[in-house]
C-alpha cells in the first residue's frame, strides 16, 4: 500500500473524520456488494490520512478488513448465482444476464479463472442458438419462397405470401403494402397488426412516442396494442400543456382544462351535423345529440381501455327529474365561456348542453365564436364532443 500523505489541520481532520464515519456508517443500507466494497476502501483509505487522530487508526483497520470480507462473501454469493442462472439458462438472453453475473466476481482471484471458464462456456451457448435461429429463419424463409413458386402470381395469394416473407425478414412497411394488396383475405388482418406493433416498439425505442401511437392506433381489436394505447396517450397528454393538441381514442382532441389527475379534451373538429332535439321543450338527457354521442359516437371512438379512463358526468335531468349520467358530452354555455381562450375555434356552427330557455330553442356557438340560440330542430349546427378523462394510474 503506497504511502499516503496524513491531514494535520484540525478542522480538516475533524471533517475527514466524519465524512469517513459517515461512509462507515452507511455501507449497511447498500445492496450491492461492489458498491460496499468501494464505500468501505473510501473510508478506510480517510482513516489511515488522518493518521493517530482520534481512533482513525483502529476504524481503518475496521474499515479495510470489513471490505475485504464483503467483497469475499459477495464475490461468493455472485458467483453461485451466475452457477444457477447458468444450469438453469434456455435463451440467449440468459446467458447474457449469467455472463454479467459471472463478470461481478472477476476482481476476485478465487473466482476470476472459473468465471472466465464459465463465461467462455455462455458465449459459445449463444453461438450455438444464434447459429439455431439463424438457420431456422432461412429454413422458414425458403419454405416460404416454395410455397410463393406455386401460386398464381396474380392471385391475392401472391401479395399475402410477399407479406409474410417481408415480415419475417423485419421488412414490416414492405408487408403492410403487400397485406393491402391481399385484400380480406383469412389472416391478413392479425398480420398487419403484427406489423404496426412492431414498427411501434422500433419507434419508441427511437423515442418517437407521438410515432408509436399513430402506428398502434392502426392496429384493429388487439388487446396488447390497446393496453400500449392509453398508457402512452396518458403520458402525453400529461406533457402537453392546456390549448394544444393530443390523440385520445379514434380522434384528435384540445386540452381544454387540467384539474389535479383530470383533463377535459374537447374535439378538434366538430363532428356530425345534427339537430337538438326532434320536439321542443326537450331535457339534455331526451335530445338527440345526448343519444348520438353516448350510443354511437362513444362505442366506436374509444376502445375499452380508453372508456374506462373516460370520467362519468352528472350533467342534467330527464323530463322525468331522473338526474342524468353519461360519459360523452357537449360543453354548457357556462363551460365554453370558462374554456373558451383554450379550445380552437371552428368554421361551424356547434350545440351547447344547456336545457333550452324557452320551449322552442337551445344554446349553440357560432361560426363567429358568440353563443346565439336557435330552434331545437334546426339543422344548422354540429356536435363537438367534450370528455372528462382521468390521468390517475
Amino acid at each position: 500500500m503506497s504511502e499516503e500523505k496524513l491531514i494535520t489541520d484540525p478542522e480538516r481532520q475533524e471533517k475527514v473524520y466524519r465524512d469517513a464515519c459517515g461512509l462507515l456508517d452507511s455501507f449497511t443500507y447498500i445492496i450491492r456488494f461492489e458498491r460496499k466494497v468501494t464505500v468501505l476502501k473510501n473510508a478506510a483509505r480517510k482513516f489511515r490520512k488522518l493518521g493517530d487522530y482520534k481512533d482513525s487508526r483502529e476504524k481503518a483497520a475496521f474499515s479495510q478488513k470489513l471490505a475485504e470480507q464483503e467483497e469475499k462473501k459477495g464475490s461468493k454469493a455472485s458467483f453461485e448465482k451466475a452457477l444457477e442462472k447458468e444450469k438453469s439458462a434456455k435463451v440467449k438472453s440468459d446467458y447474457v444476464d449469467t455472463i454479467e453475473e459471472f463478470k461481478r466476481t472477476s476482481k476476485n482471484e478465487e473466482y476470476k479463472e472459473e468465471g472466465k471458464k464459465h463465461i467462455t462456456h455462455c458465449k459459445e451457448q449463444i453461438i450455438k442458438i444464434e447459429n439455431k435461429a439463424a438457420a431456422k429463419r432461412r429454413l422458414i424463409v425458403l419454405g416460404i419462397l416454395a410455397v410463393l413458386a406455386v401460386i398464381f402470381w396474380r392471385t391475392p395469394g401472391c401479395p399475402y405470401v410477399k407479406g409474410m416473407v417481408h415480415q419475417q425478414m423485419g421488412q414490416y412497411r414492405k408487408a403492410l403494402v403487400n397485406y393491402e394488396q391481399a385484400g380480406h383475405l383469412p389472416g391478413v388482418t392479425g398480420h398487419k397488426n403484427a406489423c404496426y406493433y412492431a414498427l411501434a416498439q422500433d419507434a419508441l425505442k427511437q423515442g418517437k412516442e407521438k410515432k408509436a401511437l399513430k402506428l398502434l392506433k392502426k392496429t384493429v381489436d388487439s388487446d396488447k396494442a390497446e393496453a400500449q394505447e392509453w398508457k402512452l396517450e396518458c403520458k402525453l397528454i400529461k406533457e402537453t400543456q392546456v390549448g394544444k393538441r393530443v390523440i385520445f381514442g379514434d380522434g384528435r382532441w384540445t386540452i381544454a382544462a387540467k384539474e389535479g389527475n383530470k383533463v377535459l379534451l374537447v374535439y378538434t373538429k366538430v363532428s356530425k351535423k345534427s339537430i337538438y332535439a326532434r320536439t321542443q321543450d326537450v331535457t339534455w338527457r331526451d335530445s338527440e345529440v345526448f343519444k348520438w354521442l353516448n350510443t354511437k359516437f362513444a362505442p366506436v371512438k374509444f376502445s375499452e381501455e380508453e372508456l374506462n379512463v373516460i370520467c362519468e358526468q352528472y350533467t342534467g335531468k330527464k323530463a322525468s327529474g331522473t338526474l342524468t349520467q353519461e360519459k360523452v358530452f357537449v360543453l354548457s354555455e357556462q363551460e365554453y365561456l370558462q374554456y373558451r381562450k383554450a379550445v380552437i375555434p371552428s368554421d361551424e356552427n356547434y350545440w351547447l348542453r344547456d336545457e333550452p330557455l324557452t320551449k322552442m330553442q337551445a344554446s349553440y356557438v357560432s361560426a363567429d365564436g358568440d353563443v346565439k340560440k336557435t330552434y331545437v330542430n334546426d339543422t344548422v349546427c354540429h356536435i363537438r364532443p367534450a370528455v372528462w378523462v382521468s390521468l390517475k394510474e
